[in-house]
This record gives structure tokens, sequence and C-alpha cells, in this order.
């Protein structure tokens, strides 16, 4: 069966090229040179139908860009993003087309995406009457309808951004998406920016729309408290690529990688004693120059010469789970 949001082999380059101050002093030394950064490197991923999968992975590894390429906001250099079999988005001349508005994204900064001199009602509108979902007489019953779906007063569509509380404005970001009738969503950090007490009403927003609306959620956060709520799947990224996936559940209670067993060390935990607390050691190396082999290699306290040298594939060590790791190989 054909996967409802699926990226295939994605992979994103950035060109970081010289500034005009930079080739001159390169003219007399030689040190300027066009340097690329590989944000993905080779991800692919599959969302059904009321699945929601968690994307998780410490800041700079590539999971906001990723999220980008799902919802069609950005172009992946290499790989495809298809929503029921056809692609996302499509080039139209070097940047980002949507074909379909079946894939929407929820920013982790609500107030930031919303234009503060726009009425909600008038944000919320916008994107169904240009895409011709409704018109401008019926625009009012599609705000209140996607109001009342979050959980909100249809009579905040004639307030200003400003005038709500963070949690308000996350669930206003929510409808907005709700709004453009979407068949999977792509939440950036959506609950990153509130209140613990807040999180929980929202997440609950969440899966009661999963629940209703049989929507698929590609969910990205660092909090992995919050996926461990939230997801049916988890896939973990580091520097670019994946390294492990496999149902929240298992994946939690036994890692396959490393790197997911020091993110879950790294969670502060409370036994009768004291209080435990173990970190990733190290800092993620630069996209710029990332390490050889298995990038994960010089913060790994199991990494063999094998890891310095050859990266490991992605692959089934389970069933259901994948991992990157060559203490998997045979």
């Amino acid at each position: 069966m054909t996967a409802l949001l699926a990226l295939e082999s994605v992979s994103k380059r950035f060109v970081l090229r010289p500034t005009l101050a930079e080739r001159m002093v390169g003219a007399l030394t030689g040190a300027a040179k066009t340097e690329v950064v590989r944000a993905v490197d080779g991800v692919s991923l599959a969302l059904d139908r009321g699945e929601v999968v968690g994307l998780v992975g410490e800041s700079g590894c590539g999971k906001s860009t990723l999220g980008r390429i799902a919802a069609g906001l950005m172009l992946p250099t290499e790989g495809r993003a298809l929503i029921d079999g056809a692609p996302v988005a499509e080039d139209a001349g070097g940047r980002a087309a949507k074909r379909t508005t079946a894939v929407q994204m929820i920013f982790q900064d609500p107030f930031a995406s919303l234009n503060p001199r726009m009425r909600v009602g008038e944000a919320i509108a916008e994107g169904p009457v240009a895409h011709g979902l409704t018109d401008r007489a019926r625009a009012r019953d599609t705000v209140a309808a996607a109001l009342r779906r979050v959980g909100l007063d249809p009579a905040f569509a004639s307030r200003y951004p400003h005038q709500f509380s963070g949690g308000q404005r996350a669930r206003i970001g929510i409808a907005r998406a709700l709004a453009m009738e979407p068949r999977a969503i792509v939440a950036d950090e959506a609950v990153a920016a509130l209140d613990v007490s807040i999180q929980a009403q929202v997440l609950n927003t969440f899966l009661d729309l999963r629940r209703d609306l049989d929507l698929a959620i590609l969910f990205i956060s660092h909090d992995l408290g919050v996926v461990g709520h939230l997801a049916d799947r988890v896939a973990i990224m580091y520097l670019g690529r994946v390294v492990e996936a496999g149902a929240v559940t298992a994946v939690f209670a036994d890692p396959a990688h490393p790197y997911t067993r020091g993110l879950i060390e790294a969670v502060p935990r409370l036994d009768r004693r004291r209080a435990s607390f173990h970190p990733v050691r190290g800092e993620i190396p630069p996209p710029l120059d990332p390490p050889r082999g298995c990038h994960f290699h010089p913060r790994c306290p199991q990494a063999m010469p094998r890891c310095r040298a050859e990266a490991p594939v992605l692959r089934e060590v389970a069933p259901g789970r994948l991992a990157a790791c060559h203490l998997h190989d045979a």
C-alpha cells in the first residue's frame, strides 16, 4: 500500500559561496573557497493515514530542513517528497512551487508566523480563499469551524495576534493549517516555546485531530517526553542522517543505536537516592565538516576503527526496527 506522505532518499545541500571580501582575500592567500553543507543526507521516511511519526535530534541535525521538504516549502537536491504518490512540490525556476495543499506546516513560533497587522480570521481565511477551497462569502464559516476544531471561540477571529497568549497562538497556527483541509501536517517544534501545562493541552489537540480527521503528522521535536506521548513511531536524526527508526515504545525501551541511547540517558530522571543525568558527551560536529565514516563516532563510547572509515547502512536489525550502526553487523 502506498504511504500517504513519503520521503524517498531525500538529500539537501546548501552551497556557501565566499563573499566579495573573502574572494579578495582568497585571491591573495588562496584560502577562499565554495563550501557545501549537506543538511540532509539520503533520508527515507513514510507516514500512513492517521499516523504520528516523531523526528528527533539535536539542533543542527537537519530536522527542520527535512520538514520543509516534506511540506513542499523547499526542494530537495536529490530524492523526492510525495503525497499519495504525487510530488508535494515542483521546481519553478529554482524555487519550490507547491502542487497541493494536502501537506501543511505548523511553525515553532506562531507569533512570528502570523502577520501582526492582520486579524487572525483574515490570516486563517487567506489560504483557503486563495486556493479556491472556499470563497469570501463562506470564509467566515470556514474560519469559525477551524477555530472550534482547536478549542477556540470563533469570536476570536476579529482579534490581532498580540491579543492572545502563547498557547492560543499555537492553536491559531493549527487552525490556519486545518483550514487548508490537509491530509498531512508537519509540526516543527510546535510546542517548544510553551509552558509544560500548555504543552499538554496542545498535544491533546494534536491527538484529537489525528483521531477525528485521520491526519498523518510528522512531529519534529528535540523533546523525547513529548514525542513519547504523541508519536506512534520515531526517527532519530544525527548530522543529516537517520540513525534509528521504529515504534516509539520499542526504541525508547531498548535503543539500538548509541546516539539514541545517549539521548534517552540525557533526560533527567529521579530515583529514590539521587537525580541522575547523563548527557551525550562532546558537541555535535559542524555540518560543514562532518566526520568520515559514522558521523557519530567521535562521541560514541563504543566506536571501533571501522566506524572511523565506513559509514554504516540503515538496515533492519529487528522486526520493524532500523538502525545504522556497525555493532549490529554480523
